[in-house]
């Protein structure tokens, strides 16, 4: 049976299958917090879909009704701190409503450093992850540096311990031999599949699969694609063309990644991955086209009809020796009747990026000429 760096890994791996849970009363029951994996998702290879994390506090009903209401609020009427050694402080008109014995806030038991000596940090704004950072659970807050996780089940929160961002966990991956392409072994992507469905948003349906720990949009081939262009682009060939080399782009490998310097995605796995698809420390270039379409015409109604245009989705550029296929910042383009015409700078477009875009072009006008007919036709 496989086995990580530490009982916190393994059981997180592996789930109850190395616990003995039968007994409601046993002292694990009360330690092992077990988690599901929240969609109908098997994993190959993977044992089990639940995780079992080591569980620090079990809050009452009351303070767990607390942190969500606390939670709810969105900093408007309460002040929600939630430290990187998981200490909780949540304040009201400056009244602090959580509390631990001789603390004025709610001081985790197993971390050795108190509020007072960290960086008090509202770790969230909006739950809205166009608003915001990072993305949170309703019933899921994970630290800013992830090592810690509230959980809340049956109306009831705990603080887990969370053993992926760790050094011990960093010192095994660091030590683990023969890593792929991908940065990974098979047994370490079986780990790391699991604990990102255990973080992921139930039922997502969103072009970019949230998390809790938005780690995951880096590590998970198809999540760190979409996380370059913002969008779930289905072709294929841009897909294959852009998997090894997402870590280089997507903002979840950089400047949205927040983990503590003893998390093996600090130096270990982003550095791995991106040396061994760079050249001389860079990374392949690539290619951004902005695209924009502007459409007008006297008298055209359009019912019940949708245009859209998205760049990206079949990439110009299909050499892949040189540089990888095209992406965008805004991969959809909304448009506007009364929009004004910008020229393009010339020295952004290649020649086959201007043939694509006039071809583009013809075919959209195509279409308006022939709704402009029809619908003249139909008032005949």
């Amino acid at each position: 049976m496989t086995s990580y760096d530490s009982i916190f890994t393994d059981n997180l791996f592996f789930g109850t299958k190395k616990l003995n849970l039968a007994d409601s009363n046993s002292l694990n029951n009360k330690l092992w917090t077990v988690l599901e994996i929240p969609t109908d998702l098997i994993l190959q290879n993977n044992p089990s879909k639940y995780s079992s994390f080591f569980t620090v506090k079990t809050f009452t009903k009351d303070e767990s009704d607390i942190i969500t209401e606390a939670f709810d609020d969105r900093g408007r009427d309460y002040r929600f701190n939630f430290d990187d050694y998981g200490n909780i402080e949540i304040l009201k008109d400056n009244i602090s409503l959580l509390k631990s014995p001789g603390y004025n806030y709610f001081k985790n038991p197993i971390s050795y450093k108190t509020l007072e000596e960290t960086n008090k940090q509202s770790i969230f704004v909006n739950k809205d992850p166009n608003k915001s950072k990072y993305f949170y659970r309703d019933d899921m807050i994970i630290s800013n540096n992830k090592q810690w996780i509230l959980f809340k089940k049956d109306g009831i929160f705990k603080l887990l311990y969370n053993p992926i961002h760790r050094q011990s966990f960093k010192n095994f991956y660091n030590n683990t031999p023969n890593k792929d392409s991908s940065g990974l072994t098979s047994s370490l992507r079986n780990l790391v599949n699991q604990y990102c469905e255990i973080v992921a948003e139930p039922g997502d349906t969103t072009p970019v699969r949230r998390y809790a720990d938005n780690s995951c949009n880096c590590l998970q081939y198809n999540d760190c694609i979409d996380d370059v262009t913002n969008t779930n682009i289905k072709n294929n060939d841009y897909r294959n063309k852009m998997s090894q080399n997402c870590v280089c782009y997507a903002p979840s490998c950089d400047t949205n990644l927040s983990v503590d310097p003893s998390s093996f995605m600090f130096d270990s796995y982003v550095p791995a991955v991106k040396s061994k698809i760079s050249t001389d420390g860079k990374c392949p270039e690539i290619k951004n086209i902005v695209c924009q379409v502007n459409l007008s015409a006297e008298d055209l109604k359009l019912v019940d009809s949708k245009i859209t245009q998205q760049c990206g989705d079949k990439p110009i550029d299909t050499d892949t020796s040189t540089s990888p296929p095209l992406s965008t910042s805004k991969p959809s383009t909304t448009i506007h009747p009364s929009s004004s015409s910008k020229p393009i700078p010339e020295s952004s477009l290649s020649i086959p990026a201007i043939i694509g875009i006039i071809f583009g072009l013809g075919a959209v006008i195509g279409i308006i000429i022939f709704l402009v007919v029809y619908f003249k036709k139909k008032k005949i």
